[in-house]
C-alpha cells in the first residue's frame, strides 16, 4: 500500500523537520536556520508527491509549509545578498564607502525583518498541537485496501 510508504517517509521528513528547528531554536545561529531550510525544502517534496494519497488535508497543510519556506527563502536571499555586501565594501574606493554601509544595514534591517517574520510563523507551525496535528495526517493510513 503507497499510504503506509507515504506515512514512513512523511513522519521521517517530519521529524527530522521539527529536530533542526529544535536545533535552530536552542541554537539561533545562521547554520542552524539555513539547515532547517534545506531540512523543510526536503520535507516538502516529499510532502508534494505524496499530496494526491492524502488529499485535501495534505494540500492544505503543504500550503502552510510553502508559506514557512518561502519566509525562510527570502531570508536565506537577503543573508547572502548581505555577504556579498561586505565583499564589494572591503573592495570599493572610500568615497563609496558611505553610501555602502547605508545599503549594508538597510539590507541587515530586512533580513532581520524576514527573521522575525519567520519566528512568529515558526512558533505557529511548530506549536505542540500543530505538531500533534501533522503527525496525525501523516500516519493516518485508513485509506489502505488490505
Amino acid at each position: 500500500c503507497r499510504i503506509r510508504q507515504a506515512a514512513k517517509s512523511t513522519t521521517a521528513r517530519y521529524e527530522g523537520v521539527v529536530a533542526a528547528y529544535n536545533e535552530w531554536h536552542a541554537k539561533s545561529t545562521s547554520e542552524t536556520l539555513h539547515a532547517l531550510r534545506v531540512a523543510l525544502k526536503k520535507f516538502r517534496y516529499t510532502c508534494e508527491i505524496f499530496a494526491d494519497l492524502y488529499g485535501k488535508p495534505m494540500k492544505t497543510f503543504i500550503k502552510s509549509l510553502k508559506e514557512i519556506q518561502e519566509t525562510l527563502g527570502q531570508w536565506h536571499d537577503y543573508s547572502v545578498l548581505k555577504n556579498d555586501i561586505e565583499k564589494a565594501k572591503a573592495a570599493a574606493p572610500k568615497k563609496a564607502q558611505p553610501g555602502m554601509e547605508a545599503l549594508a544595514q538597510a539590507v541587515q534591517q530586512k533580513e532581520d525583518d524576514i527573521l522575525q517574520k519567520f519566528t512568529t510563523q515558526a512558533a505557529k507551525f511548530f506549536d505542540e498541537k500543530q505538531q500533534e496535528k501533522a503527525r496525525k495526517l501523516f500516519t493516518h493510513t485508513h485509506h489502505c485496501q488490505h
